[in-house]
């Protein structure tokens, strides 16, 4: 009796501070006609951007192509101008696809994290930017904007200096995702039934 009266008061607590949340979804498209284009999307829940194609354009150098979408985290610069010292950054929903002059996108992964098409990159730990300049040493830059993405390898220890392009944005809408205390809720419930089943059997 006890051990009911407990889960159902762990219930009432779960369903009291779970619900769903909006998030907004843009889509971004980068264009360049000397290094790569990409497109992507943005999530104001996550403060992230997601690049799931990025290509070579004729011209210059034969850039590189990632085998997956890349995830990049909004950042902003504070203390030092070292990578060491970015931290998140949020994203309003009302987001007008401005980036301002103390953030950013940086990828999660460094390039040399990150799988490639042509091969593994070796030369530095430093990590993509899109709006934010990450230099080899590790120290950042940012003073620059949606105009530029930067620095994508095209050896496996050369990248391009920066590409100034063009992005355009389109707000997808709001998205409703459910908070993780709604998943929780979702979980113990699966758990809570297998756990009768097999009591049942035995």
């Amino acid at each position: 009796m006890r051990y009911k009266l407990l889960k159902t008061q762990l219930l009432c607590l779960l369903l009291s501070v779970s619900g769903i949340v909006n998030a907004t979804l843009i889509n971004v498209t980068w264009t360049e006609s000397q290094t790569v284009s990409w497109v992507g999307q943005v999530d104001t829940t996550l403060n992230r951007l997601t690049i799931s194609a990025l290509s070579d354009n004729v011209g210059g150098n034969a850039f590189w192509t990632p085998t997956n979408a890349i995830i990049f985290d909004a950042v902003q610069l504070q203390g030092g101008t070292n990578q060491s010292n970015l931290v998140s950054y949020n994203i309003t929903d009302a987001w007008n696809g401005v980036i301002g002059t103390n953030w950013g996108f940086t990828s999660a992964l460094s390039k040399s994290a990150i799988s490639w098409n042509e091969g593994a990159f070796t030369a530095h730990n430093a990590k993509l930017g899109f709006g934010i300049r990450v230099f080899n040493d590790l120290s950042v830059d940012t003073n620059v904007g949606t105009e530029f993405f930067g620095y994508n390898p095209y050896t496996s220890n050369d990248n391009e200096a920066f590409g100034q392009g063009t992005a355009t944005f389109s707000v997808v809408g709001p998205v409703d995702v459910p908070e993780p205390t709604t998943l929780a809720i979702f979980a113990l419930g699966m758990i809570g039934l297998a756990s009768r089943r097999f009591k049942k059997q035995s």
